[in-house]
């Protein structure tokens, strides 16, 4: 079991926040593919990741992904979070799956092919693994160990021939504990709350049933783009800086 004396869990990730440009929260949509109901065909739909940013510099990128709440009544939120020194392997490995996913398109629909899976994960095409975090309804906290959790990428099609790209969780060890004011965390999402360690222990758990789909090259360009998000970032700090300066400048002639 990993030592440490508390942890500090900040649920700000859970609304927009927009603000100082040294601190603050990008927020950056992408496009992304859900089956419907039926589950014979896919629908587009967009969601978005939000860019943490400390002191004017990134700190994580946070994805919120979609579950099964059927399978998963208990779970309030599943936040998967890139470290920044992972972004460039992230955007490399879609750009990699992105022509891959071309390629296998063409040859499934000349070949007929339906009902095949097949793991893409190689030299060029790897993953990172993702901080996650998960939190209760109860007010139980689990966070992934220093392993984190490993996103494993699949070229799938189904039964009617379509194809997609999955990026699927695998199992991962979580260190388990209890928030001190569960009703707090819970019903403020602003709060931050530190929590102690003692009786944290360690569990192998199955992260709850998702996966980030994408049906199209389009929608994996969306994604793609929305990691790129240094431009805006940079926008954000001139603009803070030159309010900054007009600050400087309102104060010198108030004496």
């Amino acid at each position: 079991m990993r030592v440490k004396t508390f942890v500090l869990i900040s649920l700000l990730c859970l609304m927009p926040l927009y603000g100082h440009a040294q601190n603050t929260t990008l927020e950056r949509s992408f496009r992304y593919a859900a089956c419907n109901r039926s589950g014979n065909e896919y629908a587009e739909q967009t969601t978005c990741l939000r860019v943490e940013v400390k002191d004017g510099r990134p700190w994580t990128v946070n994805m919120y992904p979609e579950f099964d709440t059927r399978a998963a009544k208990s779970l309030r939120l599943w936040v998967n979070s890139i470290r920044m020194g992972n972004l460039e392997y992230w955007i490399s490995s879609l750009e990699a799956i992105k022509v891959k996913f071309s390629e296998w398109t063409a040859v499934a629909a000349k070949n007929k092919v339906t009902d095949y899976r097949r793991n893409m994960q190689s030299g060029r095409i790897y993953f990172p693994p993702l901080f996650a975090t998960m939190v209760s309804t109860a007010g139980e906290l689990c966070e992934s160990d220093k392993g984190g959790v490993q996103l494993v990428p699949y070229f799938e099609v189904d039964e009617g021939g379509r194809c997609c790209i999955a990026l699927r969780p695998q199992p991962a060890t979580f260190v388990t504990y209890d928030l001190p004011d569960r009703d707090a965390a819970v019903g403020n999402p602003e709060m931050t709350v530190i929590a102690g360690m003692a009786g944290a222990y360690e569990r192998r758990v199955t992260p709850p049933a998702y996966a980030f789909v994408f049906a199209s090259g389009g929608q994996i360009d969306s994604f793609i783009e929305a990691l790129r998000f240094y431009p805006e970032l940079e926008k954000l700090q001139q603009a803070g800086q030159k309010e900054r300066d007009r600050t400087k400048e309102l104060d010198k002639i108030f004496k």
